[in-house]
């Protein structure tokens, strides 16, 4: 395909004219503080003081709350992913909406586990919910760090839902039926050595998921590291405010839920918002279906280049 007629048709696709992926930066507008600035943040300060006020109130109402905003982000990024499926270049997208969807499942239960909800395990106190929250962190943090390998290789999707299906059911049968899960809470005593531990593993391999994005950040474009780059960051500062608490409404896990509800906003605003919002908007920054489509209409570019050329080595033999 010559070059005049590659350019007529990336004039015909939305955000094709776009310039380099990290020339964004330089379309950022100079006044961050603007009045809209300003109304989000206030706003964000107010939703947090109500939900700390809820806390000390009722726990359980507030625990709620951010669990399920998580979840909801977290199975919103795996609709929007799985049905993008088939648009996208590479499959680092996909492989973390189908890790979310189960990390989504594990916090539901755990959320229904949590000591106090009296619907699932009410007997056995707080551990359940505490063995629950350290596996789906586990599962959250090894699938962050593995996410960006697949943007060369190719994934093989419904073996992974199966895997991860699989993992899933194993960690629940541990828990609930047989009992051999580490014990991760005791009642009056506060976390065991293990969940302690483990938090700290958890935030090591946050941070390997972090330098692996920051490897890879070329190729998900400034402002999608960015936000991605911060959800993990406010992770690792969650998860080491649940590594002192000795009761489950204490104020450290008030604090660590704060940041797992502005890490999963963080994500919202990366792969959801945008993506809803202005998903075709030119220089409105880097937007996952911009991402997706442009890629898209990458790929076949180069299959009508390659057809094109076959069609000319067979015209002159």
């Amino acid at each position: 395909m010559d070059t005049a007629r590659r350019a007529q048709i990336s004039d015909t696709i939305p955000g094709s004219q776009r310039p380099a992926i990290d020339s964004d930066v330089a379309k950022t507008p100079k006044g961050f503080w603007t009045p809209k600035t300003a109304f989000a943040l206030c706003t964000a300060l107010v939703l947090l003081a109500c939900l700390f006020l809820l806390s000390r109130y009722n726990f359980l109402l507030f625990h709620g709350f951010a669990e399920i905003f998580s979840i909801v982000v977290a199975w919103s990024v795996f609709i929007l992913v799985w049905n993008s499926r088939h648009m996208m270049s590479n499959d680092a997208l996909l492989f973390l909406g189908i890790s979310f969807l189960f990390v989504g499942l594990i916090d539901l239960v755990h959320t229904f586990a949590y000591k106090g909800m009296g619907i699932i395990s009410s007997d056995r106190g707080a551990n359940p919910a505490t063995q629950l929250w350290i596996s789906a962190r586990y599962m959250e943090g090894v699938s962050l760090l593995i996410f960006p390998l697949f943007l060369t290789r190719t994934l093989r999707y419904y073996r992974t839902i199966a895997l991860y299906a699989g993992v899933t059911a194993i960690l629940f049968g541990a828990i609930f039926y047989w009992g051999i899960f580490p014990v991760c809470y005791v009642e009056g005593t506060g976390l065991t050595p293990f969940k302690k531990i483990s938090e700290y593993v958890i935030c090591l391999i946050l941070a390997g998921a972090l330098g692996v994005l920051y490897h890879h950040r070329h190729a998900f474009g400034m402002r999608l590291f960015r936000l991605m780059a911060a959800s993990i960051g406010l992770t690792i500062c969650g998860e080491l405010a649940f590594t002192f608490y000795i009761s489950v409404y204490g104020i450290s896990n008030v604090i660590g839920h704060y940041f797992k509800i502005l890490s999963f906003f963080c994500i919202y605003a990366a792969l959801i918002r945008s993506s809803l919002k202005d998903p075709y908007t030119r220089y409105s920054g880097d937007t996952l279906l911009i991402f997706l489509f442009r890629s898209r209409f990458l790929r076949f570019e180069l299959s009508a280049q390659k057809e094109f050329h076959c069609s000319n080595k067979r015209i002159n033999a």
